[in-house]
């Protein structure tokens, strides 16, 4: 078992306006991998990180992920897991932000057998930001768990957490969002919402969005919520010349645009839309 550690750092003043796009390949050989993001005071970068596997490969893969995002930083990070059906990946991040720093980190959960993604934001600066946005799908026998947590510190910090998902044939998902306000955050806000598309009757969505307070001046809003598909939808997309399944795919889809559109690299939006198909299409 080999683990591999990658630094990743944004100089002072720098602005990257493309992505910095990493591939890592799980293998027997390979089954764990550190990421440590830096981002210094008002510096710009997006940095994008692809899980992939070796065929056949039936293994437990650890992928961790630091961010410290200096004062007056902006960073964007997006994990997107693509491994194989065999893979049982776990993926556990942390970020801590600064003053007036922003963390925008995104989730695409496509692959693996079995997928946890654990992601704990940490705002300790004042008008600090961090936003959220994760979509998944899950089909066949597939486990998914999901735990975001954001702990705010400084005083007007400000938090989303937006989870958006779809769960075929026998796959199961749990979801627990966490909006923290601790002592001293007065002014902060913190929002998070959980919604999964059921595309089986046997599919299972648990989901469970806490908030927690010890500051007065603070606001908080959570909601999670599940549900099938509205057949008028279908029905309507049906009338417009599309067969069934075109038509459930395409209504899936638009949930997750708003995720795979902001990557900007067109070659990979395009992998990620096929992969989506795919599984879709072996749950007809």
């Amino acid at each position: 078992m080999t683990s591999k550690t990658k630094y990743i750092k944004t100089y002072k003043d720098t602005k990257i306006s493309d992505p910095m796009i990493y591939e890592i390949i799980a293998d027997k050989d390979n089954t764990e991998s550190t990421v440590i993001i830096d981002t210094e005071e008002n510096s710009k970068s997006e940095i994008i990180i692809i899980y992939r596997s070796k065929e056949n490969y039936n293994i437990e893969y650890k992928a961790q992920c630091t961010i410290n995002a200096e004062n007056n930083s902006f960073v964007k990070v997006t994990k997107i897991n693509l491994m194989n059906d065999s893979i049982h990946f776990e993926d556990v991040n942390e970020s801590f932000i600064k003053d007036e720093a922003e963390c925008l980190f995104s989730v695409i959960d496509i692959g693996a057998q079995t997928s946890s993604v654990k992601y704990s934001g940490n705002l300790e600066g004042r008008n600090s930001k961090n936003e959220i946005k994760s979509i998944y799908i899950g089909s066949a026998e597939k486990k998914i768990n999901n735990d975001y947590e954001c702990i705010h510190r400084g005083a007007k910090s400000s938090s989303d957490i937006s989870v958006k998902g779809a769960l075929a044939e026998n796959a199961v998902k749990k979801f627990k969002g966490t909006i923290d306000f601790r002592r001293g955050c007065s002014g902060s806000k913190g929002a998070e919402d959980e919604y999964c598309m059921l595309l089986s009757d046997k599919a299972r969505s648990i989901a469970l969005p806490i908030l927690l307070c010890e500051e007065e001046d603070v606001s908080g809003a959570h909601s999670a919520s599940s549900g099938k598909i509205d057949e008028s939808k279908i029905f309507y997309l049906m009338s417009r010349g599309l067969g069934y399944n075109e038509a459930r795919k395409l209504i899936v889809k638009s949930q997750f645009n708003e995720v795979i559109d902001e990557i900007n690299d067109s070659d990979l939006r395009e992998e990620i839309i096929r992969e989506i198909d795919r599984r879709l299409d072996d749950d007809r």
